[in-house]
């Protein structure tokens, strides 16, 4: 039994070792990837939007198709951060923001924990204060929740809609099923997109990811 924390203590500086390689060699296999795409740059903005102050990555080239705007949508406990990859890929051609929605990423955090009508409502105060009418929408996870209520609220605001993993479809919706998944799927995801999650989980803080993850479990999408 006096091994057993030896053991515990070598598997464990084994799987930091084996996340550490993995991680080198995602980002070398992210460097090749990105030498070899045209890939557009991005900068921080910063609005007033209903008393808080939103953070959101703009594209800053011009495009090259004139196109409705693409707004890319988060999903649970990340931020903006997390759509960088799909938006520099897009950003040559087409103009790209990414917001992080109030009380995740660098916006800031309101006193109370937002719903998902009221990330929407958010959403689309975002747009007018950025100076967009419409716009085309793409969404991961959480993100698609919100976009289907925003073209339920404001439809006025949404030329075509993107939802990628919407969750959680009707015979998911427990946590344990939701985190079952997120620990299976988990697995597949790129290095770097994992560190992100890790660090936007963290400054979006326990309390506001608990009843965010509530909220997304009670929504009826």
């Amino acid at each position: 039994m006096a091994d057993v924390p030896r053991k515990v203590a070598a598997v464990a500086a084994g799987m930091a070792t084996f996340a550490a390689l993995n991680w080198v060699m995602a980002q070398a296999s992210r460097r090749q990837r990105y030498a070899d795409a045209r890939l557009g740059r991005l900068e921080s903005r910063w609005y007033e939007v209903q008393g808080l102050r939103m953070h959101a990555l703009a594209s800053t080239d011009p495009p090259r198709w004139r196109e409705a705007p693409v707004v890319l949508v988060h999903g649970l406990g990340v931020s903006s951060r997390y759509m960088v990859p799909i938006a520099r890929h897009l950003a040559p051609d087409l103009q790209v923001f990414a917001p992080d929605l109030p009380g995740f990423g660098w916006s800031d955090k309101p006193g109370h924990v937002l719903t998902i009508r009221q990330l929407a409502d958010a959403l689309a105060a975002w747009m007018s204060a950025a100076g967009l009418e419409r716009a085309m929408f793409i969404g991961n996870s959480l993100g698609c929740e919100i976009l289907a209520e925003l073209a339920l609220r404001h439809p006025e605001r949404v030329v075509s809609l993107v939802l990628q993993g919407p969750t959680p479809e009707p015979a998911a919706r427990t946590a344990s099923q939701q985190i079952w998944r997120y620990i299976v799927t988990g697995q597949y995801e790129r290095s770097p997109l994992s560190w992100v999650s890790a660090s936007d989980y963290m400054i979006c803080g326990v309390r506001r990811f608990v009843q965010t993850f509530r909220y997304m479990l009670e929504d009826r999408i």
